[in-house]
């Protein structure tokens, strides 16, 4: 398991499904990539494939073990002891969904400070309407059944847990989440220098963002 609960076995299995294309298709060819949060590799292994450049960043030594051919690091993706920067940040997974603000601002801060001058950063979010109104989901995913339940709601704060099933195995994970609507998400990348440039998706889960213009004197 993750230090965060994520089971490993899980992971390995999971596909990225179309996630690397949409990817692809929003930065530049070649690009070097920053993943944050990369886990076993599900995207790294595929924007490989594509062409990129990645670094893949991780707190599961056991996750990363599951990474090939791609330089890891294992860190706290909100505070990395890099000094480099990336044509490409890329922060999946709805990490940015993490209840507390101070987190959200730590990810976004991370995320402004590891882009280059003319790059992007690709943020994954809870869709808000689904994330507002959703109380139990189950799909399957390369055989792996997934259940994801909310257990309680304050206002724009969930707690919900996801449960894996393979095999005649089950793993569940306990989780908090904050719903970020579009004017909480871009006051915040607002605030740590970013903007968001376009929405990949008509259900506006994935962000384009690039640094802020600089302000004029006296502006």
């Amino acid at each position: 398991m993750a230090p965060d609960g994520s089971p490993v076995a899980i992971y390995r299995r999971l596909s990225a499904g179309e996630t690397p294309q949409l990817i692809h298709d929003a930065i530049a060819p070649g690009s070097t990539i920053l993943e944050l949060g990369s886990g076993a590799g599900r995207l790294t292994h595929p924007l490989q494939a594509l062409g990129h450049v990645v670094v893949a960043i991780d707190n599961s030594f056991a996750m990363l073990r599951q990474v090939r051919a791609a330089p890891t690091l294992l860190a706290d993706m909100a505070a990395p002891p890099l000094h480099a920067q990336f044509d490409v940040v890329l922060l999946a997974s709805h990490f940015i969904n993490a209840a507390e603000r101070c987190e959200r601002a730590r990810l976004f801060g991370v995320c402004a400070g590891h882009v280059g001058p003319n790059g992007v950063v690709l943020i994954e979010r809870y869709e808000p309407d689904f994330a507002r109104t959703v109380a139990h989901s189950s799909t399957e995913v390369n055989g792996v059944g997934i259940e994801w339940t909310v257990l309680q709601r304050d206002g724009d704060l969930l707690d919900a847990a996801v449960t894996y099933r393979l095999g005649g195995e089950s793993w569940t994970q306990r989780f908090r989440a904050a719903v970020l609507d579009d004017a909480a998400f871009e006051a915040e990348a607002r605030a740590a220098g970013l903007r968001v440039d376009r929405w990949l998706t008509p259900q506006r889960d994935w962000a384009r963002l690039t640094r802020s213009a600089p302000r004029s004197p006296g502006i």
